[in-house]
């Protein structure tokens, strides 16, 4: 089937409102512009969860993905986010409480991140890629190697 560019925008935007849970966190972790068409959308999503069954791991697994001093807050975020799609009976609120309690305390957004919880991880996780990319977002290369 061929579509054009609006067919296949429409396809994306109708698909990715419908996905929830690890589907939801995967999609909104898409780096912008890295889809270029819905077959492209499709084959990715099936690439990310079909398959082998991925190890699951419990729920408590988050307290232990912690920011390193180091680390930047888009590293962070990264990390956490892999971690979280491994977590079986995930829970949002869970998922934030550990997600804030783990963000280094030194850094300059320590206050902000608990201050900017959404209702849902993925919410928090945007607001936070957004101030990520400012100067007290610590937009820098990780030194950490994950």
């Amino acid at each position: 089937m061929n579509l054009n560019k609006e067919s296949d925008a429409l396809l994306c935007r109708l698909f990715s409102m419908n996905l929830g849970g690890h589907a939801r966190v995967w999609f909104h972790n898409l780096p912008a512009g890295s889809i270029s068409s819905f077959q492209d959308f499709f084959d990715k999503f099936i690439a990310q969860f079909a398959g082998a069954e991925p190890v699951r791991k419990p729920m408590n697994s988050l307290k232990s993905i912690k920011q390193q001093k180091t680390e930047s807050l888009r590293g962070y975020i990264k990390r956490f986010n892999g971690a979280a799609l491994q977590v079986v009976n995930y829970n949002d609120q869970v998922a934030i409480s550990h997600f804030i309690s783990n963000v280094h305390k030194e850094k300059p957004y320590y206050y902000l991140v608990k201050l900017e919880k959404g209702d849902t991880l993925a919410e928090m996780i945007e607001t936070m890629q957004k101030f990520a990319l400012t100067k007290d977002g610590d937009n820098k290369e990780d030194q950490v190697r994950e």
